[in-house]
């Protein structure tokens, strides 16, 4: 007597199924990640940029030339927080620094800030980003000799 020998064709629904929630489990993966790390918005004046993109480039030769560096960061209370980096500190005590936090994701949020002079050379902002999110900070730093601005991403948790 011969021993029947199973077909193996009795496994593929179940490598199918599996092979499908792999694909399933992979885009649930993708789509997690691009929602949890969108990266901002596209602004709607591209077009007008490029046309004036030699102008933009020369500008930020211009402040590259300065030396200067600008970091934005939060404290425990969220004030932002600004350290400026490249400027003789005699010079720091002239400058006017204003900036603008714009929530990138959830619902939109637009928050002027103003800035005054700690005593560690740093500069606080008098009000708070309170949502938690993403903010994109532009900053405007003026003094009577030199302008300055940049654009720099903080995290509020």
């Amino acid at each position: 007597m011969s021993n029947p020998r199973t077909p193996s064709w009795r496994f593929f629904p179940w490598a199918l199924a599996l092979g499908l929630g792999v694909v399933v489990a992979v885009n649930g993966i993708m789509v997690w990640s691009a929602l949890s790390s969108y990266p901002g918005r596209a602004g709607q004046d591209g077009f007008d940029l490029s046309n004036r993109y030699e102008t933009v480039l020369s500008r930020d030769r211009a402040m590259s030339g300065l030396g200067w560096s600008v970091t934005v960061a939060m404290n425990e209370t969220h004030h932002p927080v600004i350290s400026i980096g490249g400027p003789p500190d005699s010079e720091k005590g002239t400058f006017q620094v204003d900036a603008v936090a714009e929530r990138l994701v959830g619902p939109a949020h637009r928050t002027p800030l103003l800035f005054r002079a700690a005593e560690d050379g740093r500069f606080v902002a008098d009000g708070t980003l309170d949502l938690p999110g993403q903010w994109e900070v532009t900053v405007r730093i003026g003094s009577v000799t030199r302008d300055y601005a940049v654009t720099k991403r903080v995290i509020v948790r």
